[in-house]
């Protein structure tokens, strides 16, 4: 009988906000039993709020409630830290270091006084840095995913444009990413594209694991109706400019008057850019198109009532969003970004560009010639192939005893 391999997973961060990194977390959690079935007993998960103990949950999210108190005194800190936003850089690195270096110097602490995995997966390379600079420590075997679209230098540029052309903090930052990836056993990539993205990286020590979530759907949390006949369209995802929204909100303000009859847009999630978007509804008069929904925890259930999903984002790794509505069954569109381009194929999807105008057109489009009437079929046997919760975690057991 084989020995059960401990398993830590680390990440440098807020584990109680609902975005993809910790989607992907908690898909950990929801696959402990298959873990389990590969002689791996998922054991914690350290962040900076602390250490969770895995054996009695089935979740690292609290209930709805909670997420929406989290997220206010997230916003709340956002706007104490954005109080000290400056063009001197000196300011916006002393931002990055409290929301990055702080926390996960603290995950780092927690971690130390534990210490008691075989393994460790890190969620974040410079929680992995810190990780890695301690001397006069036994480093254990280790992972590192790469939630990026591969290019690791693309959500600075975007993010943190001043630091991006700082040249000495670019250099830093290219360091720390470097010393994480020499010292892990593996670096895990989410798609075939990341992996091209990293060719100084040795073949042997990339390994790319697809996202993957449950076959099964849940019912509704609450009731909401979705009876009116226009063709409904969803975005899942932060309320922030990187994720697009505001391309598809103006996109759908450059329609014709009787195309806008026909559909309804609705967005869901959170973010600091929601007070933008709903000032951006407002200006172009789409109260009765455009809907915030607001961070929910039936979202398989709205997927199931929607006909078309679509994510304009500027950057993606490989989002868990699209794999839900793959499993719903939806039409795709999306920016062929990151894994993106090995999410659709154009039987139940097509690529957008990050263009209002052009997003316009293929809405015209989709909505004159309407939805192909296999692709909903197609695209769950897509799910049911390649990015169900098996699959990813199957995966993630052969690497680990691979390196053990």
């Amino acid at each position: 009988m084989l020995l059960m391999i401990n398993l830590d997973i680390i990440y440098g961060h807020s584990i109680k906000q609902i975005h993809g990194l910790n989607l992907v977390t908690d898909m950990f959690v929801q696959g402990k039993g298959i873990l389990s079935e590969n002689d791996i007993f998922l054991k914690h998960i350290y962040s900076s709020e602390g250490i969770l103990n895995c054996t009695n949950i089935d979740t690292i999210f609290d209930n709805t409630e909670k997420r929406k108190n989290t997220e206010k005194r997230k916003s709340f800190k956002s706007c104490l830290i954005d109080f000290a936003k400056s063009k001197n850089v000196f300011f916006e690195f002393i931002r990055f270091y409290i929301r990055n270096f702080i926390p996960a110097k603290k995950t780092i602490r927690y971690y130390l006084k534990h210490n008691d995995s075989d393994c460790i997966i890190f969620q974040d390379f410079i929680t992995a840095y810190l990780y890695f600079k301690k001397k006069n420590i036994s480093h254990n075997r280790s992972i590192l995913i790469m939630h990026t679209s591969g290019d690791f230098l693309e959500l600075l540029k975007i993010d943190k444009p001043m630091l991006y052309k700082n040249v000495f903090f670019k250099k830093h930052y290219i360091r720390m990413f470097d010393l994480a990836a020499k010292n892990v056993d593996k670096l895990v990539v989410l798609s075939k594209t990341a992996s091209e993205s990293f060719p100084w990286i040795e073949e042997n020590k990339k390994v790319i694991i697809y996202n993957g979530i449950k076959e099964s759907t849940y019912q509704s949390l609450d009731s909401m109706c979705f009876e009116d006949k226009r063709m409904k369209i969803v975005s899942v995802g932060h309320l922030i400019k990187r994720k697009g929204q505001h391309l598809i909100i103006e996109a759908i303000s450059k329609l014709k008057n009787e195309s806008q009859r026909k559909l309804s847009l609705f967005l869901v999630g959170e973010g600091t850019d929601r007070s933008y978007y709903e000032n951006l509804i407002l200006k172009f008069n789409l109260q009765n198109n455009v809907f915030i929904l607001g961070q929910r925890k039936d979202v398989p259930f709205l997927l199931l009532n929607m006909d078309v999903f679509i994510l304009a984002s500027y950057s993606e790794g490989l989002p868990i969003s699209i794999i839900e509505a793959l499993r719903a069954g939806l039409y795709i569109m999306t920016t062929p970004v990151g894994g993106c381009t090995e999410l659709i194929k154009s039987d139940f999807g097509e690529f957008i560009d990050t263009n209002a105008e052009q997003i316009a057109t293929a809405l015209e489009k989709l909505i004159d010639e309407g939805i192909p009437e296999t692709s909903s079929l197609k695209a769950k046997q897509f799910f049911k192939q390649n990015f169900t919760l098996n699959k990813m975690m199957e995966n993630y057991a052969k690497t680990i005893h691979e390196i053990l």
